[in-house]
């Protein structure tokens, strides 16, 4: 039987993580450092996250401000909340049960003035914001007001409509009913038409006695009151439930297009978009808006979260994954039907419209090849590589060539010219881009360009000689898996406590838990052979005794 010893790099005092809050606890200063030791941001901040990042919320005394990886100072410490809306920044000077808001850009500039009581999003294409008097006002993205909504004698809010050319004015606990608006404030809904909950300017969706129907503004009947669900579609179409139990599309003249047990869905926003069944039915496949199949046998998936989707280019919800449940291959299709990677790959990563698809396939020898495509299906490549990640920029990827390759970033001209230098790297969303070499960590923006790091800090922790990767493979080469815990089936975490003393010598080693089976006394063998650690410091001195904990993993395979 094969075994695996998973090591698990969590010291206390010793942070396996590339970045670790520390505390001061002479002044009970917080700060970060990297696991060289290195000084991220200074000790004076009385609170910070515990989670390192590129822009962190921190305090000094009772004021909240946001600083920058480096450091740096990106809002000043003058606000008492601080909350992320989105790609915005909500601020807030007051205390309070209802304190009054303002809104900044990801620059840290001012779209909205502190007078706001809420603000909130619609469709992540404009902002809402209610005020003290409640009057509620529908914002752009820059801030420029579209409409105010009449005052309420209830809490209003706006809320996406049905199509990116309407919006929900939500009232609680008022005598005013809810109402659609286009993005100008005046109302969709024809008056005096009773029931009406929706309405485009040419169709309405009414709803009497728990059922559904679609009528004309005059009130001429479309399609009956007789549904138990109707939903728009953002193409002109509904997606309806019927007394069967029958889901489907239907058209505005009452002409289903397909049916389904479960739920069709619009794959995007325009009238020439496709439909897919909610769940895997290879007999139903993706229709187009005339309810003709194609793409028989496999299911649209819209693209959900990519891994940019905060960029300006993503356009993700113009684009839908393929996929053929049986054999988990996947393709690429636009949204309109139009077909870029037919159904045979493995995996399928999209960034944005300015970024290469990325695909990957299985070899003959049973790894994993990775190519670029452009968005017409077309290799951007000669040669693939073993396994591929996006950067911010669309000229450079990272990855590496050979399963047991060195990695490094990939200009998109010149992929053969790529200096592959590092033991690993990876990306942090929205933070930036970690590399690995030795026992050394060097950390790039998220299009890849350095990142300099500060001074060294006054003091630092015990740490085996190399760092924690050495650490590492230290274990892995020498800790041996007992015969009797193997023989027994025996997996586990073996928890070690020791003292670092002052010449780095490791003493009081004792167990805190042990699965059995010979795990424990063979982590023990194994720390007593170690050689001395670095000893903890201050101020660049040694420090005499440090107590640590080491946890070791034994797994069978």
């Amino acid at each position: 039987m094969r075994f695996i010893i998973n090591i698990v790099t969590c010291l206390v005092l010793v942070n396996g993580l590339a970045q670790t809050r520390k505390m001061e606890y002479t002044n009970c200063s917080m700060g970060f450092v990297n696991s060289a030791g290195e000084v991220l941001v200074p000790f004076e901040y009385d609170y910070l996250p515990q989670q390192y990042d590129t822009l962190l919320l921190a305090r000094k005394g009772k004021k909240l401000g946001l600083i920058r990886g480096d450091g740096s100072v990106f809002l000043p410490f003058e606000y008492t909340q601080i909350q992320r809306l989105g790609s915005w920044i909500l601020v807030t000077n007051e205390r309070g049960i209802r304190p009054k808001w303002g809104l900044l850009d990801a620059k840290g500039q001012q779209l909205l003035p502190p007078e706001y009581e809420e603000i909130g999003l619609v469709d992540t294409s404009w902002i809402w914001g209610r005020k003290s008097d409640r009057t509620v006002q529908l914002m752009d993205k820059s801030g420029q007001v579209l409409f105010t909504a009449p005052r309420s004698d209830g809490p209003t809010q706006l809320q996406p409509g049905f199509d990116r050319q309407s919006v929900f004015i939500r009232r609680q606990q008022s005598t005013v009913s809810p109402s659609w608006v286009d993005l100008q404030g005046q109302p969709l809904n024809p008056p005096g038409l009773e029931g009406a909950i929706w309405s485009n300017g040419k169709q309405v969706i009414v709803r009497r006695e728990r059922k559904y129907g679609l009528v004309d503004p005059a009130g001429k009947v479309l399609l009956p009151v007789e549904y138990f669900s109707m939903q728009p579609l953002p193409n002109g179409h509904f997606s309806v439930e019927d007394a069967r139990w029958q889901k489907g599309v239907l058209n505005a003249e009452g002409q289903f297009l397909m049916k389904e047990k479960q739920s069709i869905v619009c794959l995007g926003d325009q009238p020439g978009d496709y439909y897919s069944p909610t769940v895997p039915n290879p007999g139903l496949g993706v229709f187009d808006p005339q309810g003709k199949r194609c793409h028989e046998g496999c299911q649209a998936l819209p693209l959900i979260n990519p891994t940019w989707d905060y960029l300006p280019e993503c356009q993700y919800q113009r684009y839908s994954w393929l996929w053929n449940h049986k054999n988990e291959q996947h393709g690429l299709m636009r949204a309109d039907g139009k077909l870029i990677l037919p159904v045979r790959y493995l995996k399928i990563d999209y960034a944005s419209e300015r970024h290469p698809i990325l695909a990957y396939q299985r070899e003959a020898n049973n790894s994993w090849s990775a190519m670029a495509y452009d968005l017409e299906g077309n290799a951007l490549w000669k040669n693939p590589f073993f396994r591929l990640d996006f950067t911010e920029s669309p000229c450079l990827l990272f990855g590496q060539k050979k399963p047991d390759g060195r990695w490094g970033f990939i200009p998109m001209d010149q992929p053969e010219s790529a200096e592959l230098l590092y033991d690993s790297m990876k990306v942090e969303k929205n933070r930036g881009i970690l590399a690995y070499k030795g026992a050394e960590q060097l950390r790039f923006s998220l299009a890849g360009e350095p990142v300099k790091q500060t001074a060294a800090p006054s003091s630092a922790e015990p740490s085996f000689p190399g760092g924690d990767r050495a650490l590492m493979n230290y274990i892995a080469n020498q800790l041996k898996y007992p015969e009797e815990a193997r023989k027994q089936g025996i997996e586990g975490i073996v928890v070690l406590q020791f003292t670092v003393e002052e010449d780095g010598r490791l003493t009081e080693i004792s167990l805190r838990k042990d699965p059995g089976g010979g795990c424990g006394e063979e982590a023990i063998r194994l720390l007593k052979n170690m050689p001395p650690w670095v000893p903890a410091a201050s101020q660049g001195k040694p420090v005499r005794r440090t107590r640590m904990t080491l946890p070791v993993k034994f797994k069978l395979n």
